[in-house]
């Protein structure tokens, strides 16, 4: 694949992404279809199943770059999704129909819950990113493991919850396609908190292949992840906090096309790629 002409890359990047917007699309509508016929919960449907579904990008990604031995790609695909990821609510905002926001359109305050997942597994990430090489379980970061545990955790919570057997850089906007055409799709068919189930689950869960990627690497990973993705983790945390108390606040008003929260979210986004332009590289 390296040695081909730079066109007939751009070409094949083209189709994959074209093919990867399709496919999202088909997963939002797919995974409506199943929560309707399981009774499943609508934000458990997209923090489980759409959630999954959505990271085989990041999942294949990482592999990758972990059998390689690229532990800086690996660490960033998975960490730099994040804020990305989150974004995609203010374009699921955007497209929504009527006067009403997103966030004020959701109806429930699970979202929330699944706010604090993610929250709570990218800390684990900061965390883990302090860690000396030394500290580790073989080749497993005891941080990797508690993300997955903490991910399990915040399933079974969510599951009680809703009293439901289950629900949810270039490269990054790339691999982000599966969230913002199925998100936009699920807001299209009425189905608000499939959307931030879609986004919130997606990225709680790819932060669980760290462990995948510290086994096929033979050491830990998230060492390795360095200031930049920590700054990434950070701003991801922070993204996440401004939309999940835009589901407590619940704002009913639109200001161009988006809530307050998605205006919010763009300021902290714009201000948070600006503060990593200026850390040392």
């Amino acid at each position: 694949m390296t040695s081909l002409a730079t066109i007939p890359l751009v070409g094949i990047f083209s189709v994959a992404v074209i093919a990867t917007w399709v496919a999202g699309t088909s997963l939002a509508r797919n995974t409506d279809v199943l929560d309707r016929r399981f009774g499943l919960g609508e934000a458990l449907g997209g923090m489980v199943l759409l959630a999954i579904a959505g990271s085989l990008p990041e999942l294949a990604i990482t592999v990758s770059a972990a059998a390689k031995g690229n532990l800086d790609l690996a660490a960033g695909n998975l960490i730099g999704g994040i804020a990305v990821q989150t974004m995609v609510l203010v374009i699921c905002d955007a497209v929504v129909e009527g006067e009403r926001p997103l966030t004020y359109l959701v109806g429930s305050l699970v979202p929330v819950l699944e706010g604090a997942l993610v929250i709570l597994v990218a800390v684990g990430v900061l965390l883990g990113a302090l860690l000396p090489r030394s500290i580790a379980l073989g080749p497993v970061s005891p941080a990797s493991l508690a993300i997955v545990v903490l991910w399990l955790g915040g399933i079974l919570v969510l599951n009680r919850v809703r009293k439901a057997p289950l629900g949810a850089t270039v490269l990054a906007v790339a691999t982000a396609l599966p969230e913002i055409s199925s998100g936009v799709s699920a807001v299209r068919i009425g189905d608000h908190q499939l959307a931030m189930g879609d986004i919130f689950g997606g990225n709680a869960f790819q932060l669980c292949i760290f462990l995948l990627a510290d086994l096929i690497a033979g050491r830990a990973v998230l060492p390795a992840a360095g200031d930049l993705n920590s700054w990434l983790a950070a701003l991801g945390i922070a993204l996440t906090a401004v939309f999940a108390a835009g589901v407590i606040a619940r704002p009913s008003r639109r200001i161009l096309r988006l809530g307050a929260d998605s205006w919010v979210a763009l300021v902290v986004f714009g201000l948070g790629i600006a503060g990593l332009l200026a850390l040392p590289q």
